[in-house]
């Protein structure tokens, strides 16, 4: 096994809606072998498994959390309110995070945390690393179209994913000489779907609303997540493609297959040194 502990490794977790759950499975692999987690940078998603990492709930509440998880809570929490910038309001889902994470504060958390949002108005990627960690991490999670945006330090804030969807850089700026990026969104591989070429007698199934919206962000995030992972010294590529963006109820596939890709990853690099 490689001195980890003479290295100052960062953690940065990448976007990708409930493919994002195999974070839970990295995160439990590199507490399992032992190696330690300096600083952890995320991104929507990973900004909030990141974040429940960070304030210092551990795997067995993050799993409990995760596969509590149904399709009856998601419709709750993703209820149509009509507000201004998005189909849905976001309270209930910062009364939700409150619940677990009360007021604690970014600047101190057991292990240093960052995450990412985009500013609506000039474009800019900002990196929220102090103040109220419920409020860092809805801005992150504000998804375009969908969970209306943030207002955080006079900023209107989105989703991070747009801009920077597996935040490596912000890790270096952490301090971190070692990072270690986990990623759900994979190069788009399937070939196209032609109307023409399905059988009148087949029934073309639209996907709603959610879905399309989702999709459509997570196309734009795929074009530049080569990017974002560049400066990574190891990068976890869970096979969770098969897995849709609101598809919580399957976080027992998701988690196990981050597990699985940790492994192979630690296994592959210990057999280069």
């Amino acid at each position: 096994m490689k001195l980890w502990h003479k290295r100052k490794i960062g953690l940065a977790l990448g976007s990708g809606a409930a493919k994002g759950l195999a974070h839970i499975g990295v995160l439990e692999v590199l507490e399992e072998e032992k190696i330690p987690i300096h600083c952890i940078a995320g991104t929507s998603i990973g900004a909030l498994i990141g974040g429940f990492y960070a304030a210092g709930l551990g795997i067995k509440k993050l799993k409990e959390l995760a596969y509590q998880t149904d399709w009856k809570r998601i419709a709750l929490l993703f209820a149509p309110s009509l507000p201004r910038g998005g189909l849905v309001g976001g309270k209930r889902i910062e009364n939700l995070l409150q619940s677990f994470l009360g007021s604690r504060k970014i600047e101190e958390l057991p292990i240093p945390f960052a995450c990412v949002a985009t500013d609506l108005t000039s474009g800019e990627e900002v990196i929220i690393d102090r103040g109220d960690l419920v409020k860092g991490i809805r801005a992150s999670i504000a998804m375009q179209g969908i969970l209306s945006p943030a207002i955080l330090n006079g900023r209107m804030l989105i989703d991070g994913g747009i801009i920077n969807p597996v935040p490596v850089n912000i890790l270096s700026r952490m301090g971190a000489n070692f990072i270690i990026a986990s990623n759900v969104n994979p190069s788009l591989s399937k070939p196209p779907v032609r109307i023409k070429d399905i059988q009148t007698k087949e029934k073309i199934e639209i996907p709603n609303i959610f879905t399309v919206l989702l999709q459509s962000a997570s196309i734009m995030q795929q074009k530049i997540t080569e990017d974002s992972l560049s400066g990574a010294n190891l990068v976890i590529n869970s096979p969770v493609f098969h897995i849709k963006l609101l598809e919580f109820h399957r976080a027992r596939e998701a988690v196990a297959a981050g597990r699985k890709a940790m492994k192979q990853v630690l296994e592959n690099w210990e057999k280069g040194s």
